[in-house]
């Protein structure tokens, strides 16, 4: 291990020591190592819910468009939530927004 001393403007005696930093530029390492991971899942998984939120709007847009005479001529329509939750569309959309949010974060978080 090597140490320098030297004398600071007040006299007092500081210790430089190579190990010593390089040890805590290790740990800041890892510690932004382990930061980037979980930034990239809370963008992940935010760009989820908002992709959820768009796919839900929209799908309610189309239905309604698609049943617009019904809904003029004074007839109710119920939309049920569980189907747009068990179509695989549903599932592409999250899991490629999961994907890409994630992706995104983790390359700009590492340059």
């Amino acid at each position: 291990m090597c140490i320098l001393r030297v004398p600071n403007v007040y006299g007092q005696r500081l210790d430089f020591s190579i190990a010593r930093s390089l040890r805590s530029r290790t740990e800041q390492r890892v510690r932004l190592k382990k930061m980037i991971y979980i930034m990239s899942l809370l963008v992940g998984t935010l760009t989820v819910l908002l992709l959820v939120v768009i796919y839900v709007v929209i799908s309610f847009w189309f239905m309604s468009r698609k049943y617009a005479a019904l809904i003029s001529s004074g007839v109710e329509i119920s939309f049920d939530l569980s189907s747009l939750v068990y179509s695989p569309l549903f599932w592409l959309v999250a899991v490629s927004g999961f994907a890409l949010g994630f992706v995104w974060m983790f390359r700009s978080a590492a340059r």
